[in-house]
Protein backbone atom coordinates (compact mmCIF):
# COMPACT_ATOMS: atom_id res chain seq x y z
CA UNK A 1 0.00 0.00 0.00
CA UNK A 2 1.13 3.55 -0.71
CA UNK A 3 0.36 6.94 0.84
CA UNK A 4 0.91 10.00 -1.35
CA UNK A 5 3.07 7.89 -3.66
CA UNK A 6 5.38 6.63 -0.89
CA UNK A 7 5.32 2.99 0.27
CA UNK A 8 3.76 2.38 3.66
CA UNK A 9 5.74 0.22 6.09
CA UNK A 10 5.08 -3.49 5.69
CA UNK A 11 2.75 -4.63 8.45
CA UNK A 12 2.17 -8.19 7.38
CA UNK A 13 3.99 -10.88 5.50
CA UNK A 14 3.36 -11.51 1.82
CA UNK A 15 0.97 -14.38 1.23
CA UNK A 16 -0.01 -16.23 -1.90
CA UNK A 17 -3.67 -17.17 -2.22
CA UNK A 18 -6.40 -17.34 -4.79
CA UNK A 19 -7.94 -14.19 -3.28
CA UNK A 20 -5.87 -11.86 -1.11
CA UNK A 21 -7.27 -9.08 1.03
CA UNK A 22 -4.89 -6.62 2.64
CA UNK A 23 -6.62 -4.16 4.93
CA UNK A 24 -5.07 -0.82 5.78
CA UNK A 25 -6.43 0.31 9.15
CA UNK A 26 -6.14 3.97 10.17
CA UNK A 27 -6.87 4.47 13.86
CA UNK A 28 -7.17 7.71 15.84
CA UNK A 29 -7.21 9.65 12.59
CA UNK A 30 -5.78 13.16 12.65
CA UNK A 31 -5.38 15.83 9.97
CA UNK A 32 -2.05 14.38 8.78
CA UNK A 33 -3.89 11.29 7.48
CA UNK A 34 -5.73 13.40 4.89
CA UNK A 35 -4.08 12.32 1.65
CA UNK A 36 -4.34 9.89 -1.24
CA UNK A 37 -3.86 6.18 -0.49
CA UNK A 38 -3.06 3.65 -3.17
CA UNK A 39 -3.23 -0.13 -3.17
CA UNK A 40 -0.86 -1.61 -5.78
CA UNK A 41 -0.94 -5.26 -6.71
CA UNK A 42 1.21 -7.20 -9.13
CA UNK A 43 1.86 -10.66 -10.40
CA UNK A 44 3.63 -12.16 -13.38
CA UNK A 45 0.81 -10.96 -15.66
CA UNK A 46 0.91 -7.31 -14.72
CA UNK A 47 0.24 -4.55 -12.22
CA UNK A 48 -3.03 -2.95 -11.08
CA UNK A 49 -3.78 -0.22 -8.59
CA UNK A 50 -6.64 1.76 -7.08
CA UNK A 51 -6.46 5.03 -5.19
CA UNK A 52 -8.74 6.73 -2.71
CA UNK A 53 -8.46 10.24 -1.31
CA UNK A 54 -9.12 10.41 2.43
CA UNK A 55 -10.61 13.70 3.61
CA UNK A 56 -10.62 14.29 7.37
CA UNK A 57 -13.57 16.31 8.59
CA UNK A 58 -13.09 18.44 11.69
CA UNK A 59 -15.03 21.02 13.69
CA UNK A 60 -14.24 24.72 13.31
CA UNK A 61 -11.91 26.52 15.71
CA UNK A 62 -12.60 30.23 16.15
CA UNK A 63 -11.14 33.10 18.15
CA UNK A 64 -11.96 36.79 18.42
CA UNK A 65 -9.11 39.28 18.23
CA UNK A 66 -8.75 43.01 18.65
CA UNK A 67 -5.44 43.63 16.94
CA UNK A 68 -3.26 40.81 18.30
CA UNK A 69 -5.11 40.57 21.62
CA UNK A 70 -7.60 37.74 22.07
CA UNK A 71 -10.91 38.90 23.43
CA UNK A 72 -12.71 37.18 26.30
CA UNK A 73 -16.45 36.61 26.60
CA UNK A 74 -16.98 40.22 27.71
CA UNK A 75 -15.18 43.27 26.35
CA UNK A 76 -15.51 46.71 27.94
CA UNK A 77 -15.48 49.65 25.52
CA UNK A 78 -15.67 53.35 26.39
CA UNK A 79 -18.58 55.31 24.98
CA UNK A 80 -17.80 57.12 21.68
CA UNK A 81 -14.76 54.90 21.03
CA UNK A 82 -14.18 52.37 18.22
CA UNK A 83 -13.73 48.61 18.30
CA UNK A 84 -12.63 46.33 15.45
CA UNK A 85 -13.14 42.64 16.20
CA UNK A 86 -11.51 40.09 13.92
CA UNK A 87 -13.18 36.67 13.76
CA UNK A 88 -10.31 34.25 13.04
CA UNK A 89 -11.15 30.73 11.90
CA UNK A 90 -8.04 28.58 12.30
CA UNK A 91 -9.40 25.10 11.52
CA UNK A 92 -12.38 23.19 10.23
CA UNK A 93 -13.21 20.98 7.28
CA UNK A 94 -15.28 21.38 5.27
CA UNK A 95 -14.38 25.08 5.29
CA UNK A 96 -16.73 26.81 7.76
CA UNK A 97 -18.94 29.72 6.83
CA UNK A 98 -18.59 32.81 9.01
CA UNK A 99 -21.20 35.41 9.83
CA UNK A 100 -21.70 37.97 12.53
CA UNK A 101 -24.85 37.92 14.66
CA UNK A 102 -25.94 40.11 17.51
CA UNK A 103 -27.74 39.08 20.65
CA UNK A 104 -28.80 41.35 23.46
Amino acid sequence: AYRDGKPLPQRSETKTASILNLILVLENINLEEAMTYECRVKNAQGIASKTSRVVVISPPVVSLLEGKRELGTTTAVAINSSLAINCVVSAGYPTPTVRWETGR
